[in-house]
């Protein structure tokens, strides 16, 4: 239940096939940019505390949305995260506490603000095996969620991890230092402020996505990484400025692929 490894400097490209409407009648089209880079960090003991920033370009296109035919949109988010994990057997946590924005950043205003806070507190029986209680909460676009939720993280071996962490699943094989391999479930998505276009202001998507990456190591710190999968359980609203539906959409299962570069300190 590591969280914080080495400092990363990443950027990924990515492309979606068109998530159709549930009722035929138009579809989403997707791509993007996202940037992470590291701020700050330092480690005292046994605990580490950071702050990372990241931003995420997303290409929009509504397929039978005439006025959201394609619409650039922005996230800017800043992350103070704590961790505490002992070597061998001890209790253990981590906090995140993001704050940042979604716009397209023609119309800007307070719509735009996002936060969230995830944290877990748990028990380390050994190096291989630990669990905790965790929970997550969020604010975007005048909606607010909360949900607690139980986790394992289990490393039969050196090179196999299995982390059964709701809402997050992932299967992590790394049989050497150049190679690394992954199957993970996880939820997707954003919420955007935009301006005003035939009365909508407000974009909210979410998404789960199921992938698997490969990720190999080009140079001592330089590595490459390709994902492929699928976007399902997709669900859309477009919102006018006071919250009122104007536009919403069960959307249909899409493919995706995505290509990034890392320099890892």
């Amino acid at each position: 239940m590591r969280s914080f490894g080495a400092p990363t400097i990443s950027a990924e490209a990515n492309w979606s096939d068109t998530l159709d409407f549930e009722d035929g009648t138009g579809g989403l089209d997707l791509s993007g940019l996202r940037l992470d880079a590291p701020v700050w960090k330092v480690r005292t003991g046994e605990s580490v505390i950071g702050l990372e920033l990241k931003y995420d370009w997303t290409r929009f296109e509504l397929l039978g949305v005439p006025a959201l035919s394609e619409v650039d949109l922005h996230s800017i988010d800043l992350s103070a995260k704590w961790a505490h994990f002992p070597k061998e057997r001890g209790w253990i946590g981590m906090l995140n506490v993001t704050g940042g924005v979604g716009s397209d950043f023609s119309d800007f205003n307070s719509d735009a603000w996002q936060f969230s806070a995830l944290g877990f507190w748990g028990y380390q029986m050994n190096p291989k095996f630990s669990w905790a209680i965790a929970g997550y909460a969020s604010y975007s676009l005048g909606d607010v969620m909360a949900y607690p939720s139980i986790g394992i993280v289990w490393s039969p071996s050196e090179q196999w991890r299995i982390q059964l962490t709701p809402p997050l699943a992932v299967v992590s094989w790394k049989p050497n230092n150049d190679w690394r391999m992954a199957l993970t479930f996880l939820p997707n998505g954003g919420s955007w402020q935009i301006e005003a276009r035939d009365g909508v202001e407000q974009i909210d998507l979410s998404l789960w996505t199921a992938s698997l990456m490969i990720e190999r190591r080009l140079m001592e710190n330089l590595y490459l990484s390709v994902r492929g999968g699928v976007h399902l359980g997709g669900d859309l609203e477009l919102r006018d400025g006071s919250e009122r539906v104007e536009f919403a959409s069960d959307l249909d299962a899409g493919a995706f692929a995505a290509v990034g570069l890392s320099w890892k300190f």
